[in-house]
């Protein structure tokens, strides 16, 4: 398994800085799995020539959750609770499609009163339609009782 790769740092070609430190990576399976870090890391931008790119842009464990991801496309929810629309937006933003589907999924299951407005609000920023689509079939079905 690809994880497996990740854990034990077998040939990593890569190093990620977080807020909590380096993290090793394989360029192969990043580039594969990510839109973003594909046009970094392999195009002519001073990133590709560098062996440790910074994380600027998320917490150590967003960038965990993604990497993880990457590698064996699971995520533990249970694992980023507290950061799903973090993790959502970064998916969004680094073009990881099949991950922002699935949380996006994730987020419309879970859509109350108390934030069926930011939902809304979040899904007419970002286009997410699974979001969008799940806020106006929550509001239809309070319409409906």
């Amino acid at each position: 398994m690809r994880f497996a790769a990740l854990q034990k740092e077998v040939y990593a070609d890569i190093r990620f800085k977080t807020s909590e430190g380096i993290v090793p990576a394989h360029k192969a399976i990043i580039c594969s799995e990510c839109k973003y870090y594909r046009a970094l890391l392999l195009g002519n931008l001073k990133e590709s020539q560098m062996d440790v790119i910074e994380v600027t842009d998320m917490s150590h464990k967003a960038f965990m959750a993604i990497l993880k991801y990457m590698y064996s496309h699971q995520v533990e929810i249970s694992e980023i609770e507290d950061e799903i629309i973090d993790v959502l937006l970064i998916a969004n933003k680094y073009g990881i499609e099949s991950l922002s589907d699935y949380l996006e999924s994730i987020v419309a299951a879970n859509i109350q009163d108390d934030n069926v407005d930011s939902l809304t609000q979040l899904a007419d920023a970002y286009n997410f339609t699974i979001i969008k689509s799940g806020c106006a079939a929550f509001r239809q079905g309070k319409l409906l009782q």
